[in-house]
């Protein structure tokens, strides 16, 4: 496989957990504004929630795994990238008892060690990734630049959760934030650093900055609203904290719709052919 066919595989379950996101987003725009009825919006909830964390732990693994391809590594030597960074993507997603909605997940979420180490891990491992597409690939370096800025975010809330274990932060809507600081900003820019595209000038310069700055605005308010105490996984909330909630939907809304004008971009702008032939190492 290509490094584009990579890229192309991971649009598939990166628009689910898009989709996901913004249903979800939708839900807590406003409280008491909820699509799925008062009594099973709950439960519903949940499994959307989790859902979306599994679709966009397979498009990640899926992007990198395509970036990784394009740096030279073999198909198969791509493939078992996949396959690990997808366990410790979903082990770091995956919390609580999250793990037994999807009972075969139960074994990735019964790995040893807290959830926070592998976060560490994970975007340690992602930010010298980056930082190495950086250096090897120059026409792509301001999107790896700024998934390795994500990354340094990410590993910042992710430090204090691991380093306060007992902190009130726990369960709260903090514990979200590294995911959103990681994924809403590592995710589009491997997709473009894995499907080559000869984007334009402006496109190059200005989607990274849109991402990293959107993507850490969001983050910003998670980690915000999770020091208010508002705890995850519930669909309804006082109304004190409706602008806060209100603005995190407008920002996931904003980078949903330009993640989709990457991906069209990178559509209508294709490596040349030699770009995209195969190399065996």
């Amino acid at each position: 496989m290509t490094s584009r066919q990579f890229a192309f595989a991971a649009v598939v379950p990166g628009l689910l957990a898009l989709a996901l996101v913004l249903f979800l987003r939708a839900e807590l725009a406003y409280p008491g504004m909820s699509f799925i009825g008062q009594i099973s919006a709950g439960g519903v909830f949940s499994v959307l929630n989790v859902s979306a964390l599994i679709a966009l732990s397979l498009a990640l693994a899926l992007s990198l795994a395509g970036s990784a391809r394009r740096l030279g590594a073999s198909t198969s030597q791509s493939l078992i990238l996949a396959g690990v960074s997808l366990v410790i993507f979903l082990k770091s997603a995956l919390s609580g008892g999250t793990g037994l909605v999807f009972l075969p997940l139960w074994y990735v979420y019964a790995l040893p060690g807290p959830s926070g180490i592998w976060m560490l891990a994970s975007g340690a491992g992602l930010a010298c990734f980056f930082a190495h597409c950086a250096r090897k690939l120059p026409e792509s370096r301001l999107f790896a630049l700024a998934g390795a800025a994500s990354m340094l975010v990410s590993l910042r809330l992710s430090f204090r959760l691991l380093r306060e274990p007992d902190l009130y932060l726990a369960g709260t809507y903090y514990e979200l934030a590294p995911l959103v600081a990681a994924c809403a900003i590592a995710l589009p820019c491997l997709w473009a650093i894995a499907s080559d595209a000869k984007l334009p000038v402006w496109a190059n310069i200005s989607f990274p900055f849109m991402f990293l700055g959107l993507g850490s605005t969001n983050a910003a308010i998670y980690a915000s609203v999770g020091q208010m105490g508002i705890p995850r996984d519930y669909f309804d909330y006082p109304e004190v904290f409706a602008g806060h909630q209100f603005a995190a939907s407008v920002s996931s809304a904003t980078l949903g719709a330009l993640s989709l004008a990457l991906i069209l971009l990178c559509v209508l702008n294709p490596p040349t052919p030699a770009d995209t032939s195969e190399v065996f190492t």
